[in-house]
């Protein structure tokens, strides 16, 4: 495969009424899928099922950056269009086209499935986290992100902050999947700010805090994921 875009398309479609604004409601559809696809031309197998109108099964596995897989399953599919494509000497002809899903017989009753297995270990590391600098009198706390993306599991990092040995104040930043160290210190930093007594600001997977106002030192700091 050189190119492969799966489309799915729900049609559902919107019901306008005088008197309504927008839409009164919305009508299911009849479910579809097609496979946009460029192969490295191999042998006649494409172009020969166009003619025939031959249907097959096609299986194709995925991995995404976090080691988790997705098999991407259809049962019948049928090519609509297969061009083969050879640009020139010395470089390699391909076929092309589009092939459109169709309900498979059963058990098999169904035009697409996607299974998704979750990376479990060897795969990257959890997003970590770590507040240093905190103490009787530190004017800077810094809380450093690292490893990661997140991994499915990881939904919020969890900031508590002690000023003037006061009491705590505590931000919970929600997180999503697949986020890096930057982007969660970036949120991070966001949220702190916003609070009167402190500054924050983010670089790359770094946040620095130091006290604003009435708050002249920072006396603990500790920084998790939840």
């Amino acid at each position: 495969w050189t190119n492969l875009a799966v489309n799915f398309a729900s049609n559902t479609r919107n019901v306008p009424c005088i008197g309504t604004l927008g839409s009164r409601e919305s009508v299911l559809g009849r479910f579809e899928a097609s496979i946009d696809y460029s192969v490295y031309f191999s042998s006649d197998f494409l172009v020969d099922a166009l003619v025939a109108q031959e249907d097959f099964a096609l299986e194709v596995t995925l991995e995404d950056a976090l080691g988790n897989s997705y098999l991407l399953t259809f049962p019948r599919v049928r090519i609509s269009t297969a061009e083969t494509v050879a640009g020139g000497s010395g470089q390699d002809v391909v076929v092309s086209g589009q092939m459109v899903a169709l309900v498979g017989a059963a058990p098999d009753i169904y035009s697409a499935r996607i299974d998704r297995t979750v990376a479990v270990g060897g795969g990257p590391l959890p997003l970590a986290v770590n507040a240093a600098g905190a103490g009787p009198a530190s004017e800077e706390v810094t809380i450093t992100f690292s490893e990661g993306p997140a991994t499915v599991a990881q939904v919020s990092a969890d900031i508590s902050l002690t000023a003037d040995g006061g009491a705590p104040v505590d931000f919970n930043v929600p997180i999503s999947e697949g986020d890096t160290a930057a982007d969660v210190a970036s949120a991070v930093a966001a949220a702190i700010d916003v609070d009167a007594g402190f500054v924050a600001s983010a670089v790359g997977g770094t946040v620095t805090v130091t006290p604003e106002g009435a708050t002249t030192n920072i006396t603990a700091a500790s920084a998790a994921i939840s």
